[in-house]
């Protein structure tokens, strides 16, 4: 989920991976039920009956390290939060996970301009938003490629936000 907040002073754009924290929470849910079922088969059903399921034993344990494996990839997706400062004249850009924050920092006077990264898959084409500084690296906002026709409205506020604070001859966006 996607939210562009513009006031006078501050643009903040915050990127919330819902449908990845959703899949990863039905297959932690998931997860658990076959855990406890798993736990109760081997703990406490005799093992005269179990002595036959030894191979089933080892593809449930495998299958539960593969449900762990993917559940803590969906819950850790890190929420994203871009913020253009007028009164700092920089762009603050804040990942935050489960287990680590990282902030990064980028003077308006470095940007070149905010455009889209297109891909084409399946779906048709997405994009991300990126930022393009004058020394020609690209950085991204937000990890996820959504449809590009949805971000095209964001681009241009945040290039029409950038545009006011440094003035119309310094910014090509």
């Amino acid at each position: 989920m996607k939210i562009l907040i513009l006031t006078d002073e501050k643009l903040v754009m915050k990127h919330q991976p819902t449908k990845n924290w959703l899949f990863g929470g039905f297959i932690i849910a998931l997860l658990a039920y076959q855990l406890c079922s798993y736990l109760y088969q081997v703990f406490f059903i005799p093992g005269f009956l179990t002595q036959q399921r030894g191979d089933a034993h080892l593809i449930r344990g495998a299958f539960l390290t593969f449900l762990i494996a993917v559940a803590s990839s969906g819950v850790s997706t890190p929420e994203v939060i871009c913020s253009f400062d007028k009164s700092m004249s920089q762009v603050v850009i804040e990942y935050k996970s489960l287990g680590s924050s990282t902030v990064i920092k980028y003077s308006f006077a470095d940007i070149q301009r905010a455009d889209i990264e297109q891909e084409y898959d399946r779906l048709g084409q997405v994009g991300r938003p990126v930022l393009i500084l004058k020394s020609l690296k690209t950085i991204p906002i937000h990890t996820d490629y959504i449809k590009a026709q949805d971000i095209r409205h964001d681009i241009y506020t945040i290039n029409k936000f950038i545009r006011q604070c440094v003035g119309e001859e310094n910014f090509q966006g």
